[in-house]
């Protein structure tokens, strides 16, 4: 099941990224971290980003 949902997210993200014009390739892997960048600019604190991402 897991592996399942890994491709699905996977397929769904690149099928996303295109539908909006990225020409790069985007994976699972960028989302949370873009999202901490727009924190970390927007002024959110490092502890709050980090505990988001989990690390």
């Amino acid at each position: 099941m897991f592996s399942s949902f890994t491709k699905n997210m996977k397929t769904y993200t690149k099928r996303i990224a295109f539908s909006l014009g990225f020409d790069k390739n985007v994976t699972t892997y960028v989302a949370p971290h873009t999202h901490a960048t727009v924190l970390k600019r927007s002024g959110a604190p490092i502890d709050a980003i980090s505990e988001k991402l989990e690390h």
